[in-house]
Parts: C-alpha cells; sequence; structure tokens
C-alpha cells in the first residue's frame, strides 16, 4: 500500500507543527499470483516475494475460515523466498476466500495487519455450473430434471445439458420458513404441488403451469394456518403440514387430491416441519413419530425405534421401505410389514443420508467429508473431502455442490 512521509517543522514551546510537501513512497505488498490444481485434486499457489528482508519476519497466508477446521488452507513461513505452496488434496465444494500477510519485524498485529492483508478468491476445483442452492434441490430421476427455488423464482433444469428448461416468477408468493416444504414433486414425476398466495396449487410438471387451485378450507377442517409444508406421493396423496393460527394445533394431513378427500389426520407435539410421506403414499413420518396406513384404511404408529432415528429417517425413492440409522448402520425396513430389508454398515455415524433417486447409492456428510454408499453391496464408493461449509448432492455419476460438479 501507499505511504505518506511529512517533513514537519516544530517552533520551541510549540503544539503545532507546519508540514512540508509530502513524499509519496508505495510499499509493495506480496500478492497471490497463480494457483493451479493437478489431477490428485492437490492446489499450488504461488505469490511474489517482500523486497524487505531486513525486516522480515514471516509470511502468513490462510483462508477465511481460518483456524476451525482442518479443510481450511493455512500456511507460515519465515523464509522471505518460500513463495510456492501446495496444499495436498483440498476440500471440493466452494472456492476459498484467502489472505496473505507478509508481516516485518516487531508488528502489531491489531494495529497493521488490515493495512497489510492482500485479499483474493481462489477458485475451487471441478466444473463451474450455477451458482444454484443444492441444499433444496429436488432431484427426480423419473423426468431428468433438478427442481429449485432461485432468486424467487421457480425452476426446472435439465439434469444433462444443466440449463434452466422452465421458470416461474414466484416474487413475493411464497414465504422463506426454515425446514418447510413449500414445492413437492412426487418421484414418478407425475404429480407436482406448490403453495402459493395461501393456496395449493396443483402444477405441471414439464412446465410449471397452474392445472388446478385449491383452497386450504376445500380440503382441511381449517383455513388459517402458519408454517405449511407438503409432500405428495406417487399415487397423487397430498401430505400438508401446518400450525392452526387460533388453537395453535399443530396437525398433519394427507388428502387424496383426486377425490379432495381427507385420509387422516395426526397431531403434533411440536411445529410439525419435519414431516413426510412415502413415495407410495402409506407411511407417514411426524417429527418422532412414523404412521403406516392399514388394510381398513386406519393409520397406526410403528413402533420399536427411538426418537432419534426416526426423526433422522428417510424414504427409500424407489422402494417401498423406510431408513433408520443405529450408530455406524443405516438399516431399511419394509414400510408394510416393518421386516428388515438391507443393512448398510457406513465409516462414521451419518445424521443426515438420503438415497440419490438416479444411481440408487445412499449418500450423506459428516466432518467435513462426504461418504456414498452401494446400497446393494454394502461396498464404499467414494470418500470425498469437503471445502468449508460445503453442501453437496450426488445424482448419477456426478457430485454437485452450488457452484461446481464432478465426476463420482
Amino acid at each position: 500500500g501507499q505511504v505518506r512521509y511529512y517533513m514537519m517543522v516544530y517552533v520551541d514551546e510549540g503544539y503545532r507543527g507546519t508540514a512540508g510537501p509530502v513524499a509519496v513512497y508505495h510499499y509493495p505488498l506480496a500478492h497471490i499470483l497463480s494457483s493451479s490444481y493437478n489431477e490428485a485434486n492437490d492446489l499450488t499457489l504461488t505469490f511474489s516475494s517482500t523486497p524487505f528482508y531486513k525486516n522480515f519476519k514471516e509470511y502468513l497466508l490462510y483462508s477465511a475460515y481460518y483456524p476451525h477446521l482442518p479443510q481450511d488452507l493455512y500456511f507460515q513461513s519465515t523464509e522471505r523466498t518460500d513463495t510456492v505452496i501446495t496444499f495436498p488434496a483440498v476440500g471440493f465444494g466452494n472456492d476459498f476466500e484467502t489472505k496473505l500477510i507478509a508481516y516485518p519485524k516487531n508488528y502489531y498485529a491489531n494495529v497493521y495487519a488490515n493495512y497489510m492483508t492482500v485479499e483474493k478468491v481462489i477458485a475451487g476445483y471441478g466444473t463451474p455450473w450455477g451458482p444454484y442452492p443444492v441444499y433444496n434441490f429436488i432431484t427426480r430421476a423419473a423426468t431428468d430434471r433438478f427442481y429449485t427455488v432461485h432468486n424467487d423464482r421457480l425452476k426446472i433444469i435439465d439434469a444433462n445439458s444443466l440449463q434452466v428448461v422452465q421458470e416461474r416468477d414466484i416474487t413475493h408468493q411464497q414465504p422463506n420458513e426454515y425446514a418447510n416444504t413449500k414445492n413437492a414433486i412426487s418421484e414418478n414425476g407425475q404429480y407436482m404441488y406448490s403453495l402459493l398466495n395461501g393456496r395449493i396449487l396443483r402444477l405441471d410438471p414439464a412446465t410449471l403451469q397452474t392445472l388446478d387451485t385449491v383452497k386450504l378450507e376445500e380440503v382441511l377442517p381449517y383455513s388459517f394456518y402458519s408454517n405449511l409444508s407438503i409432500g405428495v406421493s406417487n399415487n397423487n396423496r397430498l401430505m400438508i403440514a401446518g400450525h392452526h393460527y387460533w388453537n395453535f394445533k399443530d396437525t398433519v394431513y394427507v388428502v387424496d387430491m383426486a377425490q379432495k378427500k381427507l385420509l387422516t389426520k395426526k397431531r403434533a407435539s411440536t411445529y410439525p416441519a419435519f414431516s413426510a410421506i412415502s413415495p407410495d403414499g402409506k407411511a407417514l413420518k411426524i417429527n418422532y413419530s412414523l404412521f403406516t396406513e392399514q388394510s381398513n384404511g386406519s393409520w397406526q404408529q410403528r413402533l420399536g425405534h427411538t426418537d432419534t432415528e426416526v426423526f433422522n429417517m428417510t424414504f427409500h425413492p424407489s422402494k417401498p421401505w423406510y431408513g433408520m440409522r443405529q450408530d455406524n448402520q443405516v438399516t431399511y425396513y419394509d414400510i408394510l410389514t416393518g421386516t428388515l430389508q438391507k443393512t448398510v454398515v457406513t465409516e462414521k455415524p451419518m445424521t443426515e443420508y438420503r438415497i440419490d433417486s438416479k444411481s440408487g447409492y445412499l449418500y450423506g456428510q459428516v466432518d467435513g467429508f462426504m461418504y456414498v454408499y452401494n446400497v446393494s453391496s454394502g461396498q464404499l464408493v467414494r470418500k470425498l473431502k469437503l471445502a468449508q461449509n460445503a453442501a453437496t448432492l450426488l445424482y448419477g455419476d456426478k457430485i454437485f455442490s452450488q457452484s461446481r460438479y464432478i465426476n463420482l
């Protein structure tokens, strides 16, 4: 940065001086010159050296989140000519916001650090795309499409070309409520619903055009709800979870949308945001409870699982199974009979996990790594180190983050 020098003249017993002409000197700060990756995803950075050698103390380079996790970049050296660094196998998913400082001797970090810091964003590895918030993506192998809300627009993305093929403006029509699903598409890609302006709209999954509009009071006992969340099965059964404004009841409903008929309703002990309906429409997960439909049309709670297991459970996208995690195992059971179908032993307990509908692989994130397993064989397919705060999505033979993708 620039340094300004002044010659000051003071008189005896005076407190104010007279400044002469300013002399400007440019202090050449060290800065990053280049970055590159090899096939092993090692990141090599090259930066310029400081010309000051008598007063040089050390270089410090780190990513913006230093030093919380091992996924962050960190380099420190007292060698003035040590200006090429290789970070082995850096994490996937995000760019690295780096800071580089060449410290002089006898510095006070709280005074000088901001003036001596050079910041640069180092692009992560992989093919650029988006960016899109993959954490709220809905993927459907039946249509080979991704569905998401991005910049107040409901979008359909072709999973092969990765181009937006349809979009619909929903500005101010859909509140952003944590953990609530406002758009739902059945696994077979035939039924799509969206909560817009306080109503339930059935949309064409290919064009996003409105096919039908339903008021809440047409299918539910009341009309005023908050914290609404929806899901839909392959047989057009719509799950609606909501908190009623006036009586404060938290209830989950299942409605046969072909007949506009309420099939069941279940009370929930808390806001029923973490609820889901199975693809076959015969099971209902509400927070810490699992209900299954009986032959007589009633819905009974499935016992034998802990609250934690049920809260983190998932439904298989193509089989009538539900999955439970017990320590480092993910076990799948038959929805109808409750009998064990498959167990996958994982390297570490995965608190969040799902099955990709395209590849059929089980995947999840834990401790800064993404794990991918073959459900049929139980084998580990991929263990991938992730960058700080990276969210990932598996679809077919590709792994996506919000801004990049790589081959599985």
